[in-house]
């Protein structure tokens, strides 16, 4: 498959991924969207699409925290979100990314964002199961 193809790939998973999570389908969600992820991951590694790559990955890894947060599966969510971060900070320490810093940067912190929340729902869904 040529990285063109790969490109639609990716789109069609994004936009497949979030049909599901808007109609509430939310294991076919985030099985489509880990998919996304590993596509926007091998896309990262071309550099005129690299940054657009880095963005789709982080997109594909909230839409799929989302689906795992409705199914209950916060470890599964929060391991995800450690696991792109840490792709986040790879990206940021290697020197060809540097125009793409600010980028990384935000879709870094939109991952921390994400994992905040992630552990205020499962802390709120952990009461609601106690009382």
């Amino acid at each position: 498959m040529n990285v063109f193809q790969q490109q639609e790939l990716l789109y069609q998973q994004l936009r497949l991924g979030s049909g599901y999570l808007k109609r509430a389908q939310w294991q076919h969600a985030h099985s489509i969207l880990n998919d996304a992820q590993a596509t926007a991951l091998e896309l990262s590694h071309v550099s005129w699409f690299a940054s657009n790559a880095q963005q789709h990955y982080a997109t594909a890894v909230m839409l799929t925290c989302g689906a795992y947060v409705h199914l209950d599966e916060f470890d599964k969510a929060s391991a995800l979100i450690q696991t792109a971060t840490r792709q986040f900070d790879n990206w940021l320490s290697d020197n060809s990314m540097r125009e793409a810093r600010k980028t990384l940067y935000a879709c870094r912190a939109q991952l921390i964002k994400a994992c905040r929340h992630v552990h205020q729902v499962a802390a709120v869904q952990i009461q609601k199961s106690r009382t």
